[in-house]
């Protein structure tokens, strides 16, 4: 009997010394809450040495340390001390810093012990160590991201050779679920701030890692203005590293395959950056034609002479560039001979329209031809026509992408639902092995009904005299246009579907939106964003949309 009561006792020692979530009963998708805490905010002259906050449920205890930050950084060890759902933080006190405005931030990382909730926002409060608070604010919002754990780190009074790589912010919040975030109990200063998904929890920015932000002005702070609204950001992947090729295939006698480590700027590349040297003889091969292959990063290499068997080849690449200006200065590899005899005959392979089933806009008429080889596509720029239905000849515009691709376009207006022909004469078409296309080619194109389309417009008020573009986009589309001298945008012919409408200030003129630069400092464009989802259905436009820029 004894031994049954000493078992007893030891089961409810055991079940009470453990947080553990009752069993049975729903599953618990409320998200923890702060319901106590101390100092209460706005508390002055604190001189206390301890921290506490107590929680509507159990939290994960590490997920509460990874969200507790406090601005500016105590120079003191923290010790956290729990019992059931509350937590005491204590520190050393002689660590304050006299006659400052701190303020403690609990991020979105925490989460409860039931199901793992996560809290929904950020919460922030703030003391002071002497007998004022400092009251500054500033807000804002982070757009179009996943990362709703991204931090905002702000830095006061830092001039434009700060790197927050190695120093680690003044003031630190996290942005809660919908993407807003609030500094409080700022003083008076010019503020850098940064948006960060701080992937590590270092509290500093790893370039290449984390994703970034960064403000489109330098905030200040005055006794006058001490407050500050729509500081936004839009995140972006910083790419610092240089392309490379990581291997290079001689797929038969005239081709080589050329695999790179990311994506390449396909304007800035021809044939011209690439030479293949016999190091026995000392002697250059030129390359004639090169395309994009169907599989990502990869590069195809046409070359007309055939390579000895006594001799040595590399491939030299030289002065490449990669989507983020990162110049590839000079490649030299060495290239394993094939034998393989190209008897594969060029032709298309596949034609990119708006719409499927190889439909054309009548708004914008235009359509990609891509073929399987490089071939010489001059040749075809001056074989190739459009007719219409009645058999007339049309007005086109027709440019080279690369040795494998044409971009076509029909400069005459054209109506919905009707019908075209493009047609190709292949008589004089060769790749690099003497390979010819077999016969005319001509493909079928219809024009889009018209009645399946939606549409945007209106204008944006005070606008300044910067260049502006204005986006809409959705999951599956996107549209941009630059706003006329009037601010008035019209967008015709669109998808239907739910649509985000932003407006960014083009000031480099380049027609892509900038997010600046962590280091060396350099601030993003202005950007606004319309606060309605447009729900745009086929044939229901909406017009007259009013926006105070």
């Amino acid at each position: 009997m004894r031994k049954f009561i000493y078992i007893i006792l030891v089961i409810i020692f055991i079940s009470c010394a453990n947080q553990l979530p009752p069993s049975g009963g729903p599953v618990d998708k409320e998200p923890p809450e702060i319901i106590n805490f101390y100092p209460a905010s706005g508390t002055i002259n604190f001189n206390d040495d301890y921290f506490e906050f107590s929680f509507n449920e159990y939290v994960d205890k590490r997920s509460f340390q990874d969200a507790f930050f406090i601005s500016p950084k105590i120079d003191s060890k923290l010790e956290y001390n729990w019992s059931g759902k509350s937590v005491k933080i204590l520190f050393d006190k002689s660590k304050l810093k006299e006659n400052t405005t701190y303020t403690i931030n609990i991020g979105t990382d925490l989460i409860d012990i039931n199901n793992r909730n996560k809290m929904i926002k950020s919460y922030n409060l703030f003391f002071s160590t002497g007998n004022k608070i400092d009251e500054g604010k500033i807000t804002g919002k982070v757009y179009f991201s996943n990362e709703k754990d991204a931090f905002i780190f702000a830095y006061r009074d830092k001039g434009d050779s700060l790197n927050p790589s190695k120093i680690k912010p003044d003031y630190l919040t996290q942005v809660g679920n919908d993407g807003s975030f609030s500094l409080i109990g700022l003083g008076n200063g010019i503020y850098k701030l940064f948006a960060f998904t701080d992937e590590l929890r270092d509290v500093l920015y790893n370039a290449g890692e984390d994703k970034y932000g960064v403000a489109y002005k330098d905030v200040e702070l005055s006794e006058k203005q001490n407050k500050a609204q729509e500081i936004n950001f839009i995140l972006a992947i910083e790419d610092t590293n240089k392309p490379g090729i990581t291997n290079v295939t001689m797929t038969d006698k005239n081709h080589i395959l050329v695999e790179f480590n990311e994506f390449i700027d396909s304007s800035k590349i021809s044939a011209n950056n690439f030479t293949i040297i016999d190091s026995t003889k000392g002697v250059s091969l030129p390359i004639k034609y090169i395309f994009k292959n169907s599989k990502p990063k990869t590069y195809f290499l046409c070359f007309n002479d055939s390579l000895l068997n006594n001799s040595e080849y590399y491939v030299i690449a030289e002065n490449i560039f990669d989507n983020s200006n990162n110049l590839l200065t000079k490649q030299e590899l060495f290239l394993t001979q094939s034998s393989a005899i190209d008897t594969l005959k060029p032709k298309v392979v596949n034609v990119i329209t708006k719409f499927d089933n190889k439909t054309i806009d009548f708004e914008e008429p235009n359509f990609v031809i891509n073929f399987n080889d490089g071939i010489n596509l001059q040749n075809i720029l001056d074989n190739c026509k459009v007719f219409s239905s009645k058999n007339d000849e049309m007005t086109i515009d027709k440019s080279i992408i690369d040795d494998a691709t044409l971009f076509i376009k029909i400069k005459e207006s054209i109506k919905p639902k009707s019908k075209f022909k493009f047609v190709i004469n292949t008589d004089k078409i060769f790749d690099a092995a003497g390979n010819k296309i077999d016969s005319l080619y001509q493909l079928d194109l219809s024009v889009v009904d018209d009645l399946v389309f939606s549409g945007v417009s209106g204008k944006v008020n005070k606008v300044n005299n910067i260049k502006k573009n204005i986006k809409i986009e959705s999951k599956a589309n996107k549209y941009e246009k630059e706003l006329n001298e009037k601010g008035e945008f019209n967008f015709k012919n669109i998808v239907p579907g739910k649509y985000l409408l932003w407006i960014y200030e083009d000031s480099d003129s380049n027609n892509v939106y900038s997010n600046g630069k962590v280091f060396p400092y350099k601030n993003s464009e202005v950007f606004y964003v319309y606060p309605d989802t447009l729900n745009l259905r086929a044939r229901w436009p909406i017009g007259d949309i009013e926006i105070d820029y």
